[in-house]
């Protein structure tokens, strides 16, 4: 499965924020690496989010939930979760 790196997750953010207004920045780069890592959370073997939707809503949720970007989290959040879907059906094909 490809997964948008943090980095990537910044420049999403970025984007967002050109786009529709905001100011861009990065508040707490801890929150947004917890965030990123929460689709794949897990016990052992058992994974908290076993399916692709599990982990894109975990990453949405995560995202907004955490408020890593000073603006434009719930537009990232949403964004993120679009991109790890549209990257695992052509990943899928």
């Amino acid at each position: 499965m490809i997964y948008p790196s943090v980095g990537q997750l910044i420049q999403l953010n970025r984007e967002m924020v050109r786009r529709t207004g905001g100011t861009f920045g990065l508040s707490d780069r801890g929150l947004l690496e917890s965030a990123h890592a929460a689709p794949f959370a897990g016990f052992g073997e058992y994974e908290l989010y076993p399916g692709i939707f599990d982990k894109a809503a975990a990453l949405a949720r995560s995202i907004i939930q955490n408020h890593p970007f000073l603006d434009g989290n719930k537009r990232t959040g949403v964004a993120a979760a679009l991109l790890l879907l549209i990257e695992w059906l052509h990943s899928s094909r």
